[in-house]
């Protein structure tokens, strides 16, 4: 964790004094390493420290803290991009990296663990490691690139996305056949629920990027609000997803049931996302406003009921691994969720202005750049030109929000394969012996039970 904090202190530095765009992405990546520690051990702890029937007010609020960094962002951007300069976006991450270290260092208080530190990070999966992070680099970054830096039809787009793949595949056979302590346990893939709820983290992470990435582009382009307002405006999701979080944590633990927050979780989002659909020029702020809270709503519910669906029906030894998994796949979706709605965004507004006389020459062009399409409508006088322009952008955000809402109804029917588990378990920790003592405590999560078990 302090390994993390440093990183990515040492990365936010780099990158506000960048004198290019080069030194500033080597700072960014540098960042994101750090970062992502943080990120994956903050739900780590939880999970070694705490007996699975009382994490819900724990990862409840872990969740909300994520989701008001997450959506606090846009409105912290538009202030820096309206009033400001883009330095302060890596300067302003310093203070609270310095207060979270120096908390983490009176707080987290760890028992030592037998071993020289030599011989632990021998048992590391170094191969597996870097074999999985170069494949999973090489499929995240062409996937965030393409359409923007190059057409998807490009062979630097094409070509590391394949070999990634590959190489995940080589990287699965690696763990199964030779690793002695496997980076991944492919354990936690035992069963239905577990790669169930897998796959219902990855469509959620998608879902989760793409509105919070297209709702400002609609904000700016569509509203014509300025950065600093599209940043207000995002305020119903952070007012929304974090209280959810939270609530939905304690009831999970106070209920010790889970899986009706799955279900209600991806019918609100679902619900939401088809609401979207009625987004265009001419709506009421009233009115975006109700449509945002539904389907915040079923996100927040989601973020904390798929993590305890995870963590019941795995063993609680494989517990840390299945959390860790869950954490990048939440991350590996939100990359997804950046190209599968650029895709259709800009296919679809391309088309849009395909069928246009006015801007048939530059429907290319337009498509390519099509978040930066702001200060061209801005310009346009209100008219036929701006109409048809403004039309073709509607047309292509609609289009995202059906795939979003089609996406969410997969996840919906994804929940039918998550069984109920019981989630009074013994915890297995080297930080001492923590343990709920109920009658079938740690049965490895086997304490599986008729549709939704008796303590589910």
């Amino acid at each position: 964790m302090h390994l993390g904090a440093i990183l990515f202190t040492a990365g936010s530095i780099l990158g506000a004094l960048a004198p290019n765009m080069l030194i500033m992405l080597v700072g960014r990546a540098i960042q994101g390493v750090g970062a992502g520690g943080v990120v994956v051990l903050g739900e780590i702890i939880i999970t070694d420290l705490v007996p699975l029937n009382e994490r819900g007010k724990w990862l409840g609020w872990l969740g909300s803290m994520w989701t008001v960094g997450g959506l606090i962002g846009p409105l912290t951007g538009g202030v820096f991009a309206q009033y400001a300069t883009w330095r302060w976006v890596f300067w302003i991450l310093l203070p609270f990296i310095i207060f979270g270290s120096i908390m983490l260092q009176f707080f987290l208080k760890q028992e030592p663990v037998a071993g020289h530190v030599f011989h632990k990070l021998l048992r590391v999966d170094w191969f597996g490691t870097v074999l999985f992070l170069v494949s999973a680099t090489a499929i995240l970054v062409p996937l965030t690139c393409g359409g923007i830096l190059a057409s998807w039809q490009d062979w630097r787009i094409i070509v590391p996305i394949l070999l990634g793949v590959d190489g995940l595949v080589g990287f699965i056979y690696w763990q199964k056949c030779y690793a002695t302590e496997p980076m991944i346990r492919l354990n936690i893939f035992s069963n239905w629920s577990l790669r169930s709820t897998y796959v219902q983290t990855v469509l959620h992470a998608l879902i989760f990027w793409a509105m919070f990435y297209y709702l400002p582009l609609y904000y700016q382009v569509v509203k014509g609000y300025s950065p600093f307002i599209a940043g207000i405006a995002m305020l119903p999701e952070t007012l929304v997803v974090s209280p959810m979080t939270v609530l939905i944590g304690i009831l999970i633990s106070k209920t010790s049931r889970y899986r009706w927050s799955l279900y209600s979780g991806w019918l609100f989002t679902t619900l939401g996302a088809g609401l979207f659909i009625l987004l265009d020029h001419h709506t009421p702020p009233a009115v975006w406003v109700a449509i945002n809270i539904v389907a915040c709503v079923g996100i927040g519910a989601l973020i904390v009921g798929m993590n305890f669906a995870v963590q019941a029906a795995v063993a609680p030894a494989d517990c840390g691994h299945a959390v860790a998994f869950y954490v990048f796949l939440r991350q590996f979706g939100e990359g997804l969720g950046v190209a599968v709605g650029g895709v259709i965004f800009q296919n679809r507004l391309r088309a849009g202005l395909e069928a246009s006389a006015h801007w048939r020459a530059l429907a290319d062009e337009y498509a390519r750049r099509a978040t930066t399409l702001g200060e061209v409508v801005a310009a346009l006088e209100a008219g036929g030109p701006r109409d048809e322009l403004m039309t073709a952008y509607v047309g292509a955000l609609k289009m995202v929000w059906v795939a979003m809402c089609v996406i969410a109804a997969v996840g919906l029917a994804a929940t039918g394969f998550v069984r109920g588990f019981s989630m009074h378990q013994t915890l297995q920790t080297e930080q001492g012996f923590i343990g709920d003592r109920r009658d079938g405590a740690g049965q490895s999560g086997a304490g599986e039970s008729g549709r939704d078990g008796a303590t589910c």
